[in-house]
């Protein structure tokens, strides 16, 4: 079964880093945001 919604943009979602190495015990922030148009 396929499914398309050819009149729908997806989402376009950034997190900041991108990439992140770090130990166990270490605290992250990450920053996120979406930006998008409801259909």
């Amino acid at each position: 079964m396929n499914v398309s919604f050819p009149a729908c943009k997806l989402p376009q979602v950034t997190v900041i880093p991108e990439r992140l190495v770090m130990n166990e015990s270490q605290s992250a922030e990450l920053i996120c945001s979406a930006t998008g148009d409801p259909p």
